[in-house]
Protein backbone atom coordinates (compact mmCIF):
# COMPACT_ATOMS: atom_id res chain seq x y z
CA UNK A 1 0.00 0.00 0.00
CA UNK A 2 1.33 3.43 -0.89
CA UNK A 3 2.08 6.03 1.73
CA UNK A 4 -0.95 8.29 2.13
CA UNK A 5 0.43 10.41 4.99
CA UNK A 6 -0.05 14.13 4.36
CA UNK A 7 -2.22 13.43 1.34
CA UNK A 8 -4.37 16.47 0.50
CA UNK A 9 -6.98 14.11 -0.96
CA UNK A 10 -7.70 12.68 2.50
CA UNK A 11 -8.24 16.17 3.91
CA UNK A 12 -10.58 17.07 1.05
CA UNK A 13 -12.52 13.82 1.42
CA UNK A 14 -12.87 14.48 5.15
CA UNK A 15 -14.13 18.03 4.60
CA UNK A 16 -16.67 16.85 2.02
CA UNK A 17 -17.73 13.94 4.23
CA UNK A 18 -18.34 16.34 7.17
CA UNK A 19 -20.62 18.41 4.93
CA UNK A 20 -22.69 15.36 4.07
CA UNK A 21 -21.29 14.57 0.66
CA UNK A 22 -21.07 11.01 -0.59
CA UNK A 23 -17.42 10.58 -1.48
CA UNK A 24 -15.40 8.02 -3.34
CA UNK A 25 -11.86 7.90 -4.62
CA UNK A 26 -9.79 6.25 -7.30
CA UNK A 27 -6.09 5.55 -6.93
CA UNK A 28 -4.19 2.85 -8.79
CA UNK A 29 -1.70 2.53 -5.92
CA UNK A 30 -3.98 2.64 -2.85
CA UNK A 31 -6.66 -0.09 -2.80
CA UNK A 32 -8.41 1.16 0.35
CA UNK A 33 -8.28 4.03 2.83
CA UNK A 34 -10.01 5.19 5.99
CA UNK A 35 -11.30 8.73 6.39
CA UNK A 36 -12.96 9.88 9.62
CA UNK A 37 -13.56 6.28 10.64
CA UNK A 38 -15.13 5.25 7.34
CA UNK A 39 -13.38 2.72 5.13
CA UNK A 40 -13.39 3.26 1.36
CA UNK A 41 -12.41 0.89 -1.42
CA UNK A 42 -10.82 2.40 -4.52
CA UNK A 43 -13.32 2.98 -7.31
CA UNK A 44 -12.66 1.18 -10.58
CA UNK A 45 -12.85 3.93 -13.21
CA UNK A 46 -13.52 1.40 -15.97
CA UNK A 47 -17.08 1.32 -14.53
CA UNK A 48 -17.57 4.86 -15.82
CA UNK A 49 -18.02 8.27 -14.23
CA UNK A 50 -21.57 9.19 -15.18
CA UNK A 51 -22.86 8.44 -11.66
CA UNK A 52 -20.75 11.18 -10.06
CA UNK A 53 -21.77 14.82 -9.67
CA UNK A 54 -18.14 15.94 -9.64
CA UNK A 55 -14.72 14.42 -10.23
CA UNK A 56 -11.85 16.10 -8.39
CA UNK A 57 -8.30 15.59 -9.65
CA UNK A 58 -6.17 16.04 -6.53
CA UNK A 59 -3.18 13.92 -7.53
CA UNK A 60 -2.08 13.50 -11.13
CA UNK A 61 -1.40 9.83 -11.93
CA UNK A 62 -0.06 8.79 -15.32
CA UNK A 63 -2.21 5.64 -15.11
CA UNK A 64 -5.50 7.60 -15.22
CA UNK A 65 -7.26 8.09 -18.52
CA UNK A 66 -7.92 11.83 -18.40
CA UNK A 67 -9.58 11.69 -21.81
CA UNK A 68 -12.18 9.42 -20.17
CA UNK A 69 -12.59 11.91 -17.32
CA UNK A 70 -13.17 14.79 -19.76
CA UNK A 71 -15.52 12.65 -21.83
CA UNK A 72 -17.67 11.16 -19.05
CA UNK A 73 -17.68 13.52 -16.06
CA UNK A 74 -20.28 16.25 -15.63
CA UNK A 75 -17.99 18.50 -13.62
CA UNK A 76 -14.24 18.23 -13.08
CA UNK A 77 -12.31 20.15 -10.46
CA UNK A 78 -8.75 19.88 -11.79
CA UNK A 79 -6.29 21.03 -9.13
CA UNK A 80 -3.31 19.53 -11.00
CA UNK A 81 -3.94 20.76 -14.56
CA UNK A 82 -4.16 17.10 -15.57
CA UNK A 83 -6.70 17.87 -18.31
CA UNK A 84 -4.53 20.55 -19.92
CA UNK A 85 -4.99 20.36 -23.68
CA UNK A 86 -7.90 17.89 -23.43
CA UNK A 87 -11.22 19.14 -24.73
CA UNK A 88 -14.11 18.32 -22.40
CA UNK A 89 -16.96 16.30 -23.80
CA UNK A 90 -20.48 17.67 -24.23
CA UNK A 91 -22.00 18.48 -20.87
CA UNK A 92 -18.65 18.47 -19.05
CA UNK A 93 -17.46 21.58 -17.25
CA UNK A 94 -13.82 21.80 -16.10
CA UNK A 95 -12.72 24.11 -13.29
CA UNK A 96 -8.98 24.56 -12.94
CA UNK A 97 -6.93 26.15 -10.20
Amino acid sequence: MSDTRESPALDIMGLLQKRGAEVSYADPYVPHIEVLGQRYEAYDMTKGLDGFDCVAVITNHARFDYHQVAREARLVFDSRNALHGILPGPGCRVIRL
